[in-house]
């Protein structure tokens, strides 16, 4: 109990200093659930695991139980099923050399009503980039797949989300999002990876765009090998298509470059393909 990531988007569940890249997916922060406070109950298995929480919704970090940000309840389900392998080789996306097969695959769901909590303006802040501004409901969902072997890894998810806003007609959109990454040693302490991202917006949604592709390419030095303790990470970025005028133009700056801070990299082009440098170095203590 208190405040946690809900058992949602497994990409989000692995933290960020066992990522692949220096960040994770511009798609995973779209759908990305955030912090929760509230309730998890789980329960572990050789091959199966499951876990359960009731919150007061997505991506409500430090905040107070009536604010009007916060959904009215939220439940979150996710159960998984391990075909090879330990448990504890998914806590991060790289798998070492020498290192024996494994594998698993997620689903999950979380649904949760919102606009009755608090006196403030109902809606919008305490969610993701693709809830509503008005009271209503949202349904995001998930399925997702990790592999890992001798020296390499793989990683795949699909992500669904559907809001309605209450009393509004032709509220209700269906978005949608995928990830696919991959990352090789080709030695003990260098590993090259690759990520493709893209977000498919539902038809109706009054943007200029509705279909976003990105890609990730990049390498990571471990200091020490088959250790996180320090790494450099070197990655560029691309954004196929234009990122101005999407149902959260904060995401991407707001809508110029040097307007804004963007957790994605990208500051937000009218133009299709944008690029983004990255370099990082992690230490951990």
């Amino acid at each position: 109990f208190g405040q946690f990531k809900a058992p949602l988007m497994w990409e989000e569940l692995v933290d960020a200093e066992f990522q692949l890249a220096a960040d994770r997916s511009v798609t995973g922060e779209t759908f990305s659930q955030q912090y929760s406070q509230g309730l998890m109950f789980g329960y572990e298995a050789e091959a199966w695991r499951g876990y359960f929480a009731f919150t007061d919704g997505i991506n409500s970090i430090a905040t107070n139980y009536n604010d009007a940000v916060e959904s009215d309840y939220a439940f979150t389900a996710r159960a998984e099923f391990k075909f090879a392998g330990d448990w504890a080789r998914f806590t991060d996306f790289t798998s070492w050399r020498n290192s024996d097969y494994a594998g698993k695959v997620g689903i999950a769901g979380h649904y949760e009503q919102y606009g009755e909590t608090g006196n403030g303006a109902p809606g919008g802040g305490g969610r993701n980039a693709l809830a509503q501004a008005t009271p209503g409901e949202q349904l995001l969902y998930t399925v997702d797949a990790a592999i890992e072997g001798n020296g390499w890894n793989a990683f795949a998810a699909f992500y669904g989300n559907y809001t309605e806003a209450d009393n509004v007609s032709n509220s209700d959109f269906n978005d949608f999002g995928v990830v696919a990454q991959a990352g090789i040693f080709v030695t003990d302490q260098v590993e090259l990876f690759g990520r493709y991202d893209g977000i498919f917006l539902d038809s109706d949604r009054a943007v200029d765009e509705d279909t976003f592709n990105f890609a990730t390419i990049g390498a990571n030095y471990y200091f020490f090998p088959e250790s996180h303790a320090v790494k450099g990470t070197l990655d560029l970025l691309i954004s196929f298509d234009e990122t101005v005028g999407t149902t959260n133009p904060s995401l991407f700056g707001l809508g110029g470059v040097g307007t804004a801070v963007s957790p994605t990299s990208f500051l937000g082009q009218g133009d299709d393909t944008e690029f983004a440098i990255r370099g990082q170095v992690s230490v951990l203590f």
